[in-house]
């Protein structure tokens, strides 16, 4: 397990026989989220996981995002701000 938001690490299923076990990963873990979220009365997390830099690095001050414990910041003039996802909540990512 994972200590962000990507806990069922299904990168690791890549190289798995079956064509479809990174997809049924996948779809688990955002429904274990989604559940999760809605028990604690939060917003859920996005399906949806893309790459960007670690906050404090060059590359998220040049981007103006960054990732902080698998969740995706947008940079403001007074700080910084968490992302929605265009497929709803808030959105995932690596590399932070």
């Amino acid at each position: 397990m994972a200590r962000d938001t990507t806990p069922f690490n299904c990168d690791q299923y890549r190289g798995h026989p079956h064509p479809g076990m990174v997809g049924f990963c996948e779809n688990v873990e955002h429904m274990t989220l989604q559940n999760e979220a809605r028990r604690q009365g939060r917003p859920g997390a996005s399906k949806s996981v893309v790459h960007l830099p670690a906050l404090g690095s060059p590359e998220a001050s040049q981007l103006g995002y960054a990732c902080v414990g698998g969740q995706a910041f947008k940079r403001l003039t007074s700080g910084w701000e968490q992302v929605s996802a265009a497929g709803g909540g808030w959105q995932r990512c690596k590399g932070g």
